[in-house]
């Protein structure tokens, strides 16, 4: 197996936690050509990342290849011991990229100066603010996002969480993010397990010097 994918990309990152912390034994590469040639749309049409290639098939969506994995080798797993624990840890997942991505978008816009006048960057942080307090409202009990193992709803959350943290800083917004009891908690401890701590580290190399 061959998983394509790029230090600095949430999606692949996600992809690279979950990888790590099962000790999966498979190839990471950069997209061969660069995102988007068409050496690697050769691969895979949509020629995005991350892209997990096997002997006769690409697999692709961050999502649906957590999901492959987690089925190809469940131990250790990422799931709940329970049915509702599982439930808890894919509305997390779908929580995270229905509201929290979106808003983080709208963050790295304003950076990047590809927002109009109709979208101000207090419109943006206040946005983003209401997300994560809706989204500490659902997380769940435990020192981690449910539970006290690392699942698949952090492998979700940890990299927007270091982006949201990243674009905050280079606005010199204040996302508030201590007023947030689940987060706040969640992230001192989710920081210490290491497949994050090393995807952590790979992202923060990425980084453009500033």
């Amino acid at each position: 197996m061959k998983l394509y994918s790029l230090d600095a990309s949430p999606f692949a990152s996600r992809v690279r936690i979950q990888v790590y912390a099962k000790d999966i034994a498979l190839e990471i590469l950069p997209p061969p050509g660069g995102l988007g040639s068409d050496e690697f749309r050769a691969l895979t049409p949509l020629g995005k990342i991350p892209a997990l290639a096997l002997s006769d098939t690409v697999i692709v969506e961050s999502a649906v290849i957590r999901e492959y994995l987690e089925e190809k080798f469940p131990q250790p797993s990422l799931l709940g011991t329970t049915p509702e624990q599982t439930a808890a840890i894919r509305t997390l997942c779908l929580l995270t990229d229905l509201h929290l991505v979106p808003r983080l978008l709208r963050l790295r816009a304003h950076i990047k100066g590809e927002v109009d006048g109709s979208d101000s960057l207090s419109d943006s942080v206040a946005a983003l603010k209401a997300s994560l307090t809706d989204f500490d409202h659902n997380m769940g009990e435990g020192s981690l996002a449910v539970g006290d193992s690392l699942t698949l709803a952090d492998c979700a959350l940890a990299p927007v969480y270091f982006y949201i943290n990243f674009f905050a800083s280079a606005l010199k917004v204040d996302i508030e993010l201590e007023r947030l009891p689940s987060i706040s908690a969640w992230s001192q401890n989710v920081e210490k397990e290491t497949a994050v701590e090393r995807v952590f580290g790979e992202m923060r190399n990425a980084l453009p010097s500033r």
